[in-house]
């Protein structure tokens, strides 16, 4: 056995729960950030976007999961675009 699939952290790599978590921080460090550039709390996104200051806190913290509508309504909200794509491995695009 290889020393790469006897470690755990290795084989958790690969796991879908892995991948997720990766893209959803992703997206929350980037609401983050864009929420600083226009200086909005997470009381005045919530407000935009009709939903409660807890929620948002929920999603920042990566404690909720969130659909694809609410990443878009979030980055509206703060007047900014969203991106999802696919691409090769090998292209290490990230």
């Amino acid at each position: 056995m290889s020393q790469k699939q006897s470690n755990p952290l290795d084989r958790f790599r690969e796991t879908l729960d892995y991948e997720l978590a990766n893209v959803e921080m992703d997206f929350t460090d980037s609401l983050e950030s864009l929420m600083q550039r226009r200086g909005v709390n997470k009381s005045e996104l919530a407000r935009r976007i009709g939903t409660s200051p807890s929620y948002i806190t929920k999603i920042l913290r990566g404690s909720t999961t969130f659909t694809m509508e609410m990443m878009v309504k979030l980055v509206r909200a703060l007047d900014g675009e969203i991106h999802v794509r696919a691409h090769a491995k090998e292209d290490n695009a990230r």
